[in-house]
């Protein structure tokens, strides 16, 4: 109920005076996704609590880490601030709708994605040379899915470039279930990571080519 309060609240109430200072709002929100990021990677260790160290232990958390890296750039590589600078375009006015739809209802799958690829991760590092089970690895890439739905629904509310492309990386990164179902769970952890990092990788470039710089690249 509170949750259905929440997302229902600004459609009922009239919000044009509440006033949205566009870089604290971004940034704060920013820094949620931030911490979300840095527990999935505590949470990546802690699982690991007694296992024995190998080389191949190592090589799949090593993988783990770089998703969790890559999480991050697709966000904050340039969408952070090209998203901070459209809602500063908006007229204050106009500006608290677009805010809570890019920063409200879009980083909700965004938090629980990356929620998700946390547990996949760990469930895939824990048992990398073995199958995976269903649920661990549906975890690892619906998780991955959710955050990159989550950043379309980011640009869209926003009014930033190329939203589509989040939705395709989204049905890739769903494509790869079954590797780790029928082969290895740690071979679907690599498949997940290559498919991220490609799509982010030629969104960069795409954005890059068209004048659009950020502090990052």
């Amino acid at each position: 109920m509170g949750f259905a309060c929440q997302v229902l609240s600004p459609y009922l109430i009239d919000t044009s005076n509440f006033e949205v200072r566009a870089k604290h709002f971004s940034e704060r929100h920013g820094l949620v996704i931030i911490v979300a990021i840095g527990e999935s990677i505590v949470s990546i260790g802690v699982g690991l609590t007694g296992s024995e160290l190998t080389l191949g232990l190592i090589a799949n958390v090593a993988v783990g880490l770089a998703l969790a890296y890559v999480l991050w750039w697709a966000y904050f590589g340039i969408d952070d601030e090209r998203g901070e600078h459209a809602l500063t375009a908006i007229p204050p006015r106009e500006r608290s709708r677009p805010a809570v739809l890019a920063y409200g209802y879009s980083l909700y799958p965004m938090l629980l994605g990356v929620t998700l690829a946390a547990a996949g991760i760990q469930m895939s590092i824990a048992h990398g040379n073995e199958r995976a089970g269903l649920a661990a690895a549906s975890a690892l890439s619906v998780g991955v899915a959710l955050y990159f739905a989550g950043q379309w629904g980011f640009r869209l509310s926003l009014g930033l470039p190329r939203p589509w492309t989040r939705l395709i990386s989204a049905a890739v990164v769903c494509a790869t279930i079954p590797i780790g179902v029928y082969w290895v769970a740690w071979a679907q952890l690599a498949a997940v990571v290559a498919v991220a990092y490609a799509a982010v990788i030629v969104d960069d470039v795409v954005t890059l080519r068209t004048g659009h710089h950020s502090s990052y690249v």
